[in-house]
């Protein structure tokens, strides 16, 4: 994930069920300092722990979590006409 978010110069990333956040800090290993990984997770607890996982990385700055019902943030991007460069979906509910 890492190499291929550089590969093509992502900007933005979608990340579609954090649970522990190894999905999300990979992209985030890719993508620039100013740039920026999204990652939603429904699950309270993943999102606790995740969000604990986030703090201590490095790159942990670059993602930017969203505890929330995936269904309806993502919903709620595309009616914003949101973009991104990646969407990866690691989740059921979508």
């Amino acid at each position: 994930m890492e190499m291929l978010t550089a590969l093509i110069g992502t900007k933005r990333v979608l990340d579609i069920g954090t649970l522990t956040g190894y999905s999300a800090l990979s992209f985030a290993e890719g993508v620039g300092g100013g740039d920026e990984v999204i990652t939603l997770e429904a699950e309270q607890r993943a999102a606790q722990v995740a969000g604990k996982v986030f703090t201590k990385a490095a790159v942990g700055d670059r993602v930017k979590m969203v505890d929330c019902d995936t269904r309806v943030e993502v919903e709620r991007m595309v009616k914003r006409e949101e973009r991104f460069d990646i969407v990866f979906n690691n989740a059921d509910q979508i």
